[in-house]
């Protein structure tokens, strides 16, 4: 077996982990489900060619569409992203819901900041495609965490998918973006 397929093997493994430990913390009623979900075995490997922290994003946020939605990136694992986003008058519809246009929002916002930490600094990457399915509604008030991860990181084309649950831990909105890679000119 090749090093590369048995490190593609153990990132499968820990996100097959990562979902066990994050529906059982769930189901024991474990009210910040977030503490309890972390891989007791964390893959080794991270798949991030660019180092910014938490501070650098945040910064990169303000005055664009993220900061006045108000999307925090909580942590950057080895080979997902994690953020939260209040649910308030910015991104309601008139029933008070979250407005499915918001979340999309979230869900290219952290697959377009994945996609160029993936990247050398020659290169960078542009949303060609976005979907987005909508299970469950989100009330006013509360506050959704999303996790982003890859389901294909390539040279030219990278999808990701981003999973939006509500505070509960209940799934609202699974949506996968498609970006294109392009070379600096």
């Amino acid at each position: 077996m090749t090093r590369r397929r048995r490190s593609q093997i153990n990132l499968i493994e820990a996100r097959r982990n990562y979902r066990v430990s994050y529906q059982k913390s769930v189901s024991a009623g474990v009210k910040d489900a977030s503490r309890c979900r972390r891989l007791e075995r964390e893959p080794k490997l991270s798949i991030w060619k660019r180092n910014l922290d938490l501070q650098d994003i945040a910064e990169r946020f303000a005055g664009t569409l993220p900061g006045h939605f108000g999307i925090r990136i909580k942590a950057i694992g080895a080979d997902f992203i994690e953020a939260e986003m209040p649910v308030d008058e910015r991104h309601i519809q008139p029933m008070g819901l979250l407005h499915g246009g918001a979340s999309v929002v979230l869900s290219e916002t952290l697959g377009s900041v994945a996609t160029n930490l993936t990247l050398g600094p020659l290169q960078f990457a542009v949303g060609i495609e976005v979907n987005a399915n909508h299970i469950a509604s989100v009330r006013a008030g509360e506050t959704v965490t999303a996790i982003c991860r890859p389901l294909q990181v390539g040279g030219k084309v990278q999808v990701w998918q981003t999973e939006i649950r509500r505070a509960d831990g209940k799934l609202a909105c699974v949506s996968r973006l498609t970006t294109q890679v392009l070379d600096k000119r």
